[in-house]
Formats: structure tokens, sequence, C-alpha cells
């Protein structure tokens, strides 16, 4: 299950993380340009305001999740008997975030305000993560969160095979690395990149770090080129998201699938099609 699980997360990195360059000129009012890619607008009919979102969870198979700034949490993304495209799951829970899965095919785990797990069944109702069929294997992130409150992971994929997973997190304005094996067994510990003196840390959403300054993702430093040319090795590294870092003050959200920004929300679809 977990390799499944590692396997969904790692499609979606695929789908969703390269370099970026900023393109002003090609903005319209249905899609933005970031960089190398194409976020399209979504028509928001929600009882929430957009200014009320505290945090999204993507979803590639169902629907989207949303959690409020007073805690509520909301499923998005379709047309639902209410004649808006968003439901409140009903529950007497107050919900702080999604913990380290930036975006999901199945797993959800949600913290709430005194940092209890949770996680959605088969039939997506909300019940103790740890009475999952899976959870087994993930009792290992209950003492990541006391330890690392910033932090996501991804797969471990290289010559075509998952090896494990990586977990990145902030520690003193700084992003470590810990690489860990199939059985959750830490390999290593390292140092990964620090953000510019001149920049505080402020926040990590998906997998878009948030600093005073800029915005930032863990991504290929190097993409045309080690995409250009086969003998190129693709090197990762901290990357300045561009355009969100130029319109920072007109950001009021970034996770790396979707943007609220001038009050409007997009959401990721793609390559901009006249780069690639």
């Amino acid at each position: 299950m977990k390799n499944r699980i590692a396997l969904i997360l790692l499609v979606c990195l695929l789908l969703t993380g390269c370099s970026f360059i900023h393109k002003k000129e090609k903005q319209s009012d249905e899609r933005i340009i970031v960089d190398y890619f194409v976020y399209n607008k979504i028509d928001w009919n929600c009882e929430v305001p957009l200014s009320e979102i505290k945090e999204i969870q993507y979803n590639y198979h169902v629907n989207n999740y949303f959690i409020t700034k007073d805690g509520k949490l909301y499923s998005f993304g379709e047309r639902y008997s209410n004649e808006q495209m968003c439901k409140r799951v009903e529950s007497d829970i107050f919900f702080d975030n999604f913990y380290i899965y930036p975006s999901s095919g199945e797993v959800y785990i949600l913290v709430d305000q005194l940092g209890n797990f949770y996680g959605m069944d088969k039939n997506y109702n909300i019940v103790d993560f740890y009475s999952l069929e899976y959870s087994e294997n993930n009792k290992y992130l209950k003492k990541y969160y006391d330890e690392i409150s910033n932090g996501y992971i991804t797969s471990d994929f290289s010559n075509g095979v998952i090896n494990g997973e990586i977990l990145y997190y902030i520690k003193d304005n700084k992003i470590y690395k810990k690489t860990l094996d199939q059985n959750n067994k830490i390999i290593s510990d390292e140092f990964f990149a620090e953000f510019p003196n001149d920049e505080k840390f402020i926040s990590l959403n998906g997998k878009a770090f948030k600093t005073d300054k800029s915005y930032y993702l863990i991504n290929s430093v190097n993409f045309e080129e080690c995409n250009k040319y086969k003998d190129v090795k693709c090197i990762n590294g901290l990357l300045r998201i561009n355009y969100l870092s130029d319109h920072y003050d007109d950001v009021t959200y970034y996770n790396d699938s979707f943007i609220i920004i001038d009050n409007q929300l997009y959401e990721y679809s793609g390559y901009d099609p006249d780069r690639f």
C-alpha cells in the first residue's frame, strides 16, 4: 500500500514540478502564465470567500478539499445540491492543516487544532488516522509531526524505481532533507538549501515555500538544459517562482496546484504550449 501511495505522489510531482521564468505579457482573464506553467481560472461559487481559505489539498481522483481559517473542512470542485461548487464536511472537529502529503489520490492526513491526526475512510468519512488500513506503515508520521511542523514527503525515485521517500523540512530558515528507505529507516539527514539572507521563511503550503518576500519550490534549476539534452542531468535546488514573487502583495495563497491572486482562484493545468 505504501508503494502505491508513493507512486501516486510521484505522478503528481511529475505533473507539477519544473522550473519557472517570468512572462507577464501573456496573462488573461481566464488564465495566468506562471513562468513555464498555465493556471486556469475557476469561477468561484461557494459560500466561503476565497479570502477565508487557509489550506487546500489537491486530489486528482476525487474532489479537492480546503480548510477555512476558522477550521472548517469543505469539499469542492463539483456541483452540489446547494447549487454551489463547495459543501462543508459535517464534523465537530476543527482542523488546522493537511499534513506532509502535498497532494494525493487517496491519502488525506488532517491535523486538528490540538495536533490530533485524522484521515478519511473509503467513503470519505473522517476517522481516527490510525484506524485506517494503511496507517500501520505510517505511524512514524506522528513522530515527525512532533519534531517537524513544516515539511512534506515526496518519492525517492531513480532509475525507474521507487527507493523510498524524501522528507524536506524547515529549520532555522534552511531546508533539510531526510532520505528514508521503504521501511521508513532514515538513510541520511542533511542540509539541502538556504533562503536568501534578507528573506525569512513564513510558511509551507503543499510544496510551495513562502518567505516574507518570495515564493519558492524545490525543483530542477536547470530545467531547460536537462530536458533538451539527454546527457545533462537535472539538478534539484531551491527555485524562486518569479511571477508570483514579483506580484507578492497580490497573492493570498499558493501551494503549486492552486493560486489565489487578486481574489481569483486558479488551478494548474499544464505546460505553457508556447514553450513546449
